[in-house]
Formats: structure tokens, sequence, C-alpha cells
């Protein structure tokens, strides 16, 4: 399992950036996609993302989860990928840590920092 943790000090269209960047990462056809959108209160809100995507070479689902919370002045943005191991030591080939590589990268050239 794979965690990492950007914050920016701003209010952006996160529902939007990780649809589209994640679209990149897990490009292939058995792929599966959930998104709820939670208002949590006033200008608080709450976004889940759960991407799922079978890679042959590791005989594995990989899942890459988003949680963005949004306020007024922060975006905060949790980037967890998990299950793209194998075997006895869960060997993942890499898959875990390149799926999150596009999004990082897309986050941090937008102004998010790691936490």
């Amino acid at each position: 399992m794979l965690i990492k943790k950007l914050v920016l000090n701003d209010r952006c269209d996160i529902k939007s950036i990780v649809k589209k960047e994640i679209e990149i990462v897990l490009a292939g056809e058995n792929k599966k996609y959930y998104y709820k959108g939670i208002k949590a209160s006033g200008t608080k809100a709450t976004h889940l993302f759960i991407y799922e995507e079978y890679y042959l070479r590791t005989n594995s689902d990989l899942t890459v989860t988003v949680v963005a919370e949004t306020d007024n002045d922060k975006t905060v943005v949790e980037l967890i990928a998990s299950g793209g191991g194998v075997g006895f030591i869960s060997s993942n080939f890499g898959t875990e840590k390149s799926s999150l590589k596009s999004l990082d990268s897309k986050l941090t050239e937008l102004g998010f920092e790691e936490v």
C-alpha cells in the first residue's frame, strides 16, 4: 500500500482534476470507477474517488483511492494505491507507485505540496 497526502492553500475543482488525470493512469479496458461527493456543511465538502483495474502482469486488481476535502481556504488530498501486489511478498512490480505518479505530478504542478 502506498499513501501520499497533499495540500493546496486554496479551493479548486478537484473533481475534474482527479477524473481527468486518473483516466490517463488507468487507461485499460478492465477498469471500474466510483465517485461520491459529500457536502459536509457550509463550504466544506468531501469527495471520494475509487478506481480499480486488473493488471495481467501482477495478476491482481490495483485500486487507487482519492479522498479530497475542500474548504474555502484549502484543499487536502490523500492518494492511496493498494492491491497491486502478488505472491507471498506482495511484489507489485511498481504498479502502485506508477499509478500515483501522474496524478501526484499534476497536483504538484497545480501548487499542491506534500504534507
